[in-house]
C-alpha cells in the first residue's frame, strides 16, 4: 500500500471514536452550515425523487441530514472503508436503508447502476485516482455529482478551492461552486 493511502487509512481510522455521531464523523460540533450546503444543492436538481450515493459516507450522517431537510424523496446509498462507520450507518443512523451501505474502499467501488447524485470528497483519493474516479462517475450514467473538499485540506495543499482539483475537461459540467468556512463544494451536471 503506498504512503498516501496508508496515511489516509491511519488518519480516517481514528474517526469512529467519539461520543456523538458527528464526532465519529470527525466534527467537533454538528456541521449544520456545511450539511445545509448539500441540501441547497439537492434542491436545485429537477427531480422529485433522487437515488444518492455518498462515496466515503462515514456513518451516513450527511445522508440522514439530506433526507430530513430536503423536500425530495431520497433513496440513500453509501460506501466507506471503515467497518465501524458502515456498521453505525446500518444499525443506527439509517437502519431502514441498511442494505444500501457497503464497506469498500472508494477506489475499488464499481458502479453497478447509475445514480441521480453522487457525493464525492476529493481528498479521499490521490489526484490521478480522483480524476479517474470522476470519469467513472460520469461514465456510469450518473446525472449529477457534488465534489467537495474540506477547507483544512485546501489550506494544507495551498489551493484556492475544490475546482482546481478537477480535470480541465470537467469544467464544462460545473453548475456552480460555493465556499463556506469549512468546505468548498462544486456541483456538476453530467446529464448534459
Amino acid at each position: 500500500m503506498d504512503s498516501f493511502y496508508s496515511n489516509r487509512y491511519d488518519f480516517y481510522s481514528l474517526y469512529p471514536q467519539g461520543e456523538t455521531v458527528y464526532e465519529r464523523n470527525g466534527f467537533d460540533e454538528y456541521p449544520i452550515n456545511e450539511y445545509s450546503m448539500f441540501v441547497d444543492a439537492v434542491e436545485t436538481i429537477p427531480y422529485d425523487a433522487l437515488k444518492i450515493i455518498d462515496i466515503g459516507c462515514g456513518n451516513a450522517l450527511l445522508l440522514k441530514h439530506i433526507i430530513r431537510n430536503s423536500k425530495k424523496r431520497i433513496i440513500p446509498f453509501g460506501v466507506d472503508f471503515i467497518k465501524e462507520s458502515i456498521f453505525e450507518a446500518k444499525s443506527s443512523v439509517l437502519p431502514e436503508f441498511a442494505d444500501n451501505f457497503f464497506c469498500i474502499d472508494a477506489g475499488s467501488y464499481v458502479f453497478q447502476c447509475s445514480f441521480d447524485l453522487v457525493l464525492f470528497d476529493l481528498s479521499i483519493l490521490r489526484k490521478d485516482d480522483s480524476d479517474a474516479f470522476l470519469l467513472h462517475i460520469r461514465e456510469s450514467g450518473s446525472r449529477y455529482c457534488i465534489a467537495y473538499i474540506y477547507c483544512d485540506v485546501i489550506s494544507k495543499l495551498n489551493l484556492s478551492n475544490a475546482a482546481v482539483l478537477l480535470p480541465n475537461s470537467f469544467f464544462r459540467y460545473i453548475l456552480y461552486t460555493v465556499e463556506a468556512e469549512q468546505m468548498s463544494l462544486i456541483m456538476m451536471d453530467f446529464s448534459k
